[in-house]
């Protein structure tokens, strides 16, 4: 039924366009992207007590697309939908003044991309790269700057937010119990992103806030709380020919609360009895190179990071902090087999490292994988 929606909405949206004096150039373009991968489970990472998993995943991506880009003068649209007939983009940009107001769905300012990650096809975006997502914004972009109001509850626009209330007892260790929170948001997340080149290196700033208000399920006004999130961070790349290097490094508070894409670590607050935040801070960083051997064969590799810590985050044996790690790599040979059709083997792995769980350090297993991402372009 959501295919149906979101097919009906593309075919009124291109009806739209194309009946008014708006559209005067118009392109389409689109994707199919599969994936087949075989991927092994450590038994701290399977979901089965005590065992190793094994598994094959094969499928078209939800990331395939189809779109439509229109241009009239200094007016621009874009409109995207996904094989899940979801809407990626829904925007229009118009030029004001020295620069152009973009209205709708799409990439935040503080988007950043560069690596080619097969697996999953979110480029490290879950494991150290800060990517956000396409959400709700009215932006404004001069030259190298853009600035916007983000849409601040997409990904927890009306949802219950289960965190861990405690009551600390210093001789038996941090009790926890579950408490549900609606999330309210009053005013709009702030992004802005900066870029320069310095060919052949280019430089980007990003960053943003957001604040998100925790209404108790029960109603109980002294148990409501604030959560202030945050999102700072540095991209360098350099490109030499047919090689390119480059890295991403960020910092981020209580970025569950931040309108981004989720990471492979714990970034939820710590909420204590009575109602305070115990803030989450994440570093996360990715580093990745490629070098195009010929027209139609390449080599890519890529390592990315992520730590989350809590000051409440405490082992009850051992009385110290615990930090929520993890580590992720991958190398791949992307083969162009016929123009727009490109075949790339990847293998790789996710080392979830330790983290805190039930109050105690937790060793929280790996996961490798290997297998062949498929993407023609159309």
């Amino acid at each position: 039924m959501k295919k149906f929606f979101g097919l009906i909405t593309f075919i009124a949206t291109l009806g739209l366009l194309f009946g008014t004096s708006f559209a005067k150039e118009a392109s389409f373009y689109g994707n199919a992207r599969t994936g087949t991968f075989f991927t092994d489970y450590e038994k701290e990472n399977s979901g089965i007590t005590g065992k190793t998993f094994d598994t094959a995943e094969h499928g078209l991506y939800a990331s395939s697309r189809f779109g439509v880009k229109v241009k009239d003068g200094d007016k621009f649209a874009n409109f995207e939908i996904n094989s899940d007939g979801d809407i990626r983009h829904l925007y229009g940009t118009v030029k004001v003044g020295p620069g152009n107001l973009i209205v709708g769905q799409t990439w935040t300012p503080a988007s950043t991309f560069f690596s080619n990650q097969a697996y999953g096809d979110d480029g490290f975006g879950s494991a150290g790269n800060a990517l956000s997502k396409r959400v709700g914004q009215i932006s404004y972009s001069v030259g190298n700057f853009k600035i916007g109001l983000v849409d601040p509850t997409k990904i927890a626009a009306n949802k219950d937010a289960n965190l861990k209330t405690t009551s600390a007892n210093p001789s038996t260790g941090v009790i926890t119990t579950t408490t549900d929170y609606k999330v309210r948001a009053d005013l709009p997340a702030i992004e802005f992103i900066y870029s320069q080149n310095f060919n052949p290196i280019d430089f980007t700033v990003f960053g943003g806030v957001n604040s998100v208000e925790l209404k108790s399920a029960d109603g109980v006004e002294a148990s409501d709380v604030e959560v202030d999130s945050s999102l700072f961070g540095l991209q360098v790349q350099a490109t030499f020919g047919p090689a390119m290097v480059g890295f991403n490094v960020y910092q981020g508070t209580n970025l569950s609360y931040y309108p981004t894409g989720g990471v492979i670590t714990s970034t939820d607050p710590f909420v204590t009895s009575p109602a305070k935040v115990e803030d989450t801070t994440t570093l996360g960083a990715s580093v990745v190179a490629s070098y195009k051997v010929t027209d139609t064969f390449g080599v890519e590799a890529g390592y990315a990071m992520l730590t989350s810590e809590n000051d409440k985050w405490i082992d009850k044996n051992t009385g110290k902090t615990v930090d929520d790690d993890s580590a992720s790599m991958y190398i791949q040979f992307p083969v162009t087999v016929a123009d727009g059709f490109v075949v790339t083997p990847e293998y790789g792995v996710y080392d979830y490292k330790d983290g805190y769980k039930d109050s105690v350090t937790a060793k929280q297993g790996k996961m490798t994988y290997f297998g062949v991402k498929c993407q023609l372009d159309f």
